[in-house]
């Protein structure tokens, strides 16, 4: 299970560096996760289970710090790549996800309105990540990170998203 250790609200200008995607000053909500170091749930399975309840996460975009291409990757979409996964970095997976399953809630809310997001994950311990995206209302930011957060572990305990989850 994903354990959500804190959140916060903030300009968190230092991580605009990361994601070139980022609107300058914008606000964003902070989450600090530990993911789940041994979950029965392979990553591409979780990816499915969360693309098949809310298809607008299908259309998320990762890109690369420098928003263009990424050496050794093929990638003729001008940096764009669907949601990419990480080899071997499971707990990593979980907070990225979750970061896509947040900006899609918040867009859903805001009316498709676009935001970005990106998750740093720490060298220890390993299971901890650090998830900003953008969010104008932290009120409605805090009540979505919550719910998201539980969609994810529903997910990862093998329960299923829907009818509830993509009906809240």
């Amino acid at each position: 299970m994903i354990r959500l250790l804190s959140l916060a609200f903030g300009p968190f200008a230092e991580v605009e560096l990361l994601n070139p995607c980022f609107t300058p000053g914008h606000w964003k909500l902070r989450l600090v996760v530990d993911g789940e170091p041994n979950s029965e749930v392979s990553d591409d399975r979780l990816l499915g289970e969360l693309e098949s309840a809310f298809p607008g996460i299908e259309l998320h975009q990762c890109r690369d710090r420098n928003g263009g291409e990424d050496p050794g990757r093929e990638d003729p979409g001008g940096g764009e790549r669907g949601i990419i996964l990480l080899e071997h970095e499971s707990t990593a997976n979980q907070a990225h996800l979750l970061e896509h399953l947040v900006l899609e809630f918040l867009s859903l809310v805001d009316h498709g309105s676009r935001l970005s997001g990106v998750t740093c994950a720490y060298e220890s311990p390993h299971e901890r990540n650090d998830v900003f995206v953008e969010c104008a209302e932290e009120p409605v930011g805090r009540v979505l990170s919550l719910i998201a957060v539980d969609v994810v572990n529903a997910a990862l305990d093998r329960r299923s998203l829907n009818p509830l989850y993509p009906d809240a």
